[in-house]
């Protein structure tokens, strides 16, 4: 019975194939549980892709008021990006749980850089906690999605636990999570348009896609055909009502010629009603991204001038001290 305890106290919580003093193959399972390459290779076009606001996440009970269907994954990248009704979290893992893990393998440490990384994009990580669950219903709903491990904990030691990092800066995390919840189609936009280098390894598909979301044919022809229908039956309106304008152009028929006037008009209005909606439209779609880029860019330009105020406001404390 010793012999088995011993044994469970070699490897880490939850991790029984990694031994707690190879520090190699921790150093990797940390990057592999939590680090966020595509995003940091993103991170010099992120103010395109939302705001800088690591604190933007809504709780869990927010996500379902939504509409949201919370789903689990295992994969950090994809760790509170959403999409449409869908947002993806990654549980807390069981090591994290565990102090000792943190003085071996998450001290701050300066002499090496593999763990001040690690250390960043866990703190990240807790930090996105503390956020999602903020009320004892995410609490309750974080056990009912299986996102804290089995072990008994109430909701006050948790909350314990995740108030410090609540309150960690942007300067102590990785800069993943200088970004809060993030837009997956934004994300599969921002993939296309400026290639990361990490995204090369993934293939052709990884250079389309930060996350592929269809698996089958139908569903990606279902997703796609939407937009070509309407574009196919605005056309079929326009070209009826060009038909309509000619052939009452042609009449000469005194019976017909009223009803002709009146059919070239009301083709004529449905003429422009298309153009002006679709003109409108489009107004609407470049006001809503130009918005949402002036908030991003403001809100970046008042972090800067808040962190150029930082040392300032250190050294008027000491001298008042």
């Amino acid at each position: 019975m010793n012999e088995v305890v011993e044994a469970a106290e070699t490897f880490i919580p939850s991790e029984p194939t990694i031994p707690a003093l190879d520090h190699e193959a921790v150093s990797a399972f940390l990057h592999r549980e939590f680090a966020c390459p595509s995003i940091q290779s993103l991170y010099p076009h992120m103010h395109w892709v939302a705001s800088r606001d690591g604190g933007h996440i809504d709780a869990l009970h927010h996500n379902l008021v939504k509409g949201r269907q919370i789903v689990v994954t295992e994969d950090p990248e994809l760790h509170v990006v959403w999409y449409r009704k869908t947002i993806w979290i990654k549980p807390l893992p069981r090591c994290l749980f565990d102090q000792g893990f943190w003085e071996s393998h998450l001290a701050e440490s300066k002499s090496t850089t593999d763990r001040s990384s690690s250390r960043r994009d866990v703190i990240g990580f807790m930090r996105t906690y503390a956020s999602l669950i903020q009320h004892e219903s995410d609490f309750l709903l974080a056990q009912e999605y299986r996102l804290l491990p089995k072990e008994d904990i109430s909701y006050l030691s948790l909350r314990e636990l995740l108030e410090p990092y609540r309150l960690k800066p942007d300067e102590a995390v990785s800069l993943r999570y200088h970004y809060g919840q993030i837009r997956l189609s934004r994300l599969n936009w921002a993939t296309r348009l400026f290639q990361p280098s990490v995204r090369h390894e993934k293939g052709f598909l990884g250079r389309l896609y930060y996350h592929q979301l269809y698996w089958d044919t139908s569903d990606f022809i279902q997703a796609y055909i939407t937009p070509f229908v309407f574009v196919f039956a605005t056309l079929s309106v326009i070209l009826s009502a060009m038909q309509v304008v000619l052939a009452a152009e042609t009449v000469d028929a005194n019976i017909w010629r009223a009803f002709a006037r009146a059919s070239w008009g009301f083709s004529v209005f449905v003429l422009v009603t298309i153009v002006g909606c679709m003109g409108l439209l489009v107004v609407i779609v470049v006001w809503i991204f130009a918005a949402q880029i002036i908030f991003g860019s403001r809100k970046q330009r008042n972090l800067r001038e808040i962190q150029e105020q930082r040392p300032e406001e250190a050294l008027n404390t000491t001298v008042m001290a």
